[in-house]
């Protein structure tokens, strides 16, 4: 007897939810949860203001999205600020991603086995479960997006005014999470006229639902951002600071920190006028590619050859350290990492069977969501919004694939070529993707917070996995003897110190203030 579909997508579903659920625990227990830096600090701090105060209490327009700090705001203040049950609840939402993958196969597809194959893809891929556990957007946002694009398929085969306002709703909600997200609103919307056009009644109001879903979670923060600026501000103002950091003659295409330099000597007021501060971001990225428009390009290309590359890019947390302590079964966990999906998704995208019909827009969401990234910086926490449509398309290129396996023909050999090609670029390593150093400073700022909350047995060992891959950080040498002050032990304290001040070493990054007797 043939089990039955649900029961398979149930086995999914459950196996997706136990791995997120078992990362969170790993994280709760580990050294890392309640030392939280950068974003995942900045985003738990603005979220108990808000739970204890209201959008009143920020006193400032949101320079972030600001969705994710709502979202937690809410989440504290029902729960009396416990950061646990924030996790728990990204891991439903992640959980609930999967389901929807397997539904917007459904309707793309109408086959059962390419829908379990993405849903699969989706419950096991390693970034998507990894960004669960971390008080960071994807896990939000990937729900909004999903959401979106499920109510817009439904609308597609009713023509029915809710899914056209869920839709647009859900889309409006994925824009406040990832603004670079309103692109895709736009074509969204534009595909929608298009296909309601030859509708006999009722195409305006339609359209009309979906702009007004769309427009309605945006007005409070427009508002709101008006009422602290006086000046209008739709959602955000960081898009000129980012475009800079991607695009200063400094930018590797991947860090903030190549750009430290740069943003200390444009010396902008950080409390000036929002708008003032963008456009004097924007200007100053403007002059220096138009003083060299062939850096700009070729760093555009390494930009886009860091998206395709299998290597994950950490931003916020060193994310191979943080596997290799936290959760040593993520850290290996390999299968159905990007570099395997991202070419079996071309496939499917180029050479696939789907319904033309509907999915151009998340064709379309795919491409500018990919060069919205190319205009600013690469990395892991930027790029995981697209693993579900990824997971999707993926699941498509593998029947391709096999459909072909007994037939010799062109096609044949082009669908084969270009699975080679994809999965080639995936699996290199130029223009110093994998370098170990970039993570310093993120290293360091985790290891200055280990010690300034008395961890020192977790700051040892995080400033020894720094010298191993930066044996020429000075910053790290003095952090060490500083521990080791602490720690009583005169000798290593001694050698460390005299360490530090060894000629050739590198003290641009972060690190505690010292004394001279140190």
């Amino acid at each position: 007897m043939p089990i039955s579909k649900n029961i398979i997508l149930f086995i999914i579903l459950s196996i997706g939810a136990l791995c997120r659920f078992y990362l969170v625990s790993d994280v709760f227990s580990s050294d890392f949860y309640g030392n939280f830096i950068l974003d995942p600090d900045t985003y738990i701090k603005q979220g108990q203001v808000l739970a204890h105060e209201g959008l009143k209490g920020l006193q400032a327009p949101f320079w972030r999205p600001p969705l994710y700090p709502l979202f937690l705001g809410l989440i504290l203040k029902w729960s009396q600020n416990n950061l646990l049950l924030p996790l728990l609840i990204q891991v439903l939402l992640s959980t609930l991603s999967i389901g929807l993958v397997y539904r917007i196969s459904m309707e793309l597809t109408s086959s059962v086995g390419v829908s379990l194959t993405a849903a699969s893809f989706m419950a096991c891929n390693r970034t998507s479960i990894y960004f669960s556990g971390q008080f960071l957007i994807p896990a939000l946002f990937v729900i909004l997006m999903l959401t979106c694009f499920f109510y817009y398929l439904k609308f597609m085969n009713s023509y029915a005014p809710f899914p056209a306002f869920g839709s647009g709703f859900f889309c409006g909600l994925a824009t406040l999470a990832r603004p670079n997200f309103l692109f895709t609103a736009l074509f969204l919307a534009g595909w929608i006229s298009k296909e309601i056009r030859p509708l006999p009644k009722n195409n305006h109001s339609l359209i009309l639902l979906f702009l007004i879903g769309f427009i309605l979670p945006i007005l409070p923060i427009t508002w709101h951002n008006y009422d602290m600026s006086k000046s209008f501000i739709f959602i955000t103002k960081i898009g000129g600071y980012n475009f800079f950091i991607g695009n200063n003659r400094d930018a590797d295409g991947k860090t903030v920190w190549a750009s430290k330099k740069k943003l200390l000597d444009l010396n902008i007021n950080p409390n000036g006028d929002p708008n003032e501060i963008d456009q004097h971001y924007l200007a100053a990225a403007k002059k220096e590619i138009q003083q060299d428009p062939v850096h700009f390009i070729k760093l555009w290309f390494k930009k886009m050859y860091y998206l395709m590359n299998n290597h994950e890019i950490s931003s916020n947390i060193d994310m191979e350290y943080f596997m290799k302590e936290c959760c040593p079964w993520l850290n290996k966990w390999y299968f159905l990492s990007w570099g395997i999906i991202f070419p079996l998704a071309m496939v499917g995208m180029i050479f696939g069977e789907y319904n033309n019909k509907m999915a151009p827009p998340l064709l379309i969401f795919v491409i500018i969501f990919t060069l919205t990234l190319s205009l600013f910086f690469i990395n892991a926490r930027l790029r995981v919004p697209l693993v579900p449509v990824l997971c999707l398309f993926s699941s498509i290129g593998l029947k391709t694939i096999f459909s072909f396996h007994r037939r010799f023909s062109a096609k044949k050999n082009r669908i084969i070529l270009t699975w080679f090609l994809f999965f080639l670029v995936s699996h290199t390593h130029f223009f110093g993707v994998d370098d170990p150093r970039d993570k310093t400073p993120i290293n360091l700022i985790q290891a200055t917070q280990f010690y300034e909350g008395h961890q020192y047995l977790a700051c040892k060992k995080m400033l020894n996995h720094i010298l191993d891959a930066d044996p020429v950080c000075g910053d790290a040498y003095v952090l060490m003897s500083l521990v080791y002050q602490k720690e009583n032990d005169v000798v290593l304290a001694k050698k460390f110190r005299n360490l530090a001040f060894r000629p050739g070493l590198n003290f641009e990054y972060f690190g505690p203030n010292h004394d001279d007797s140190t």
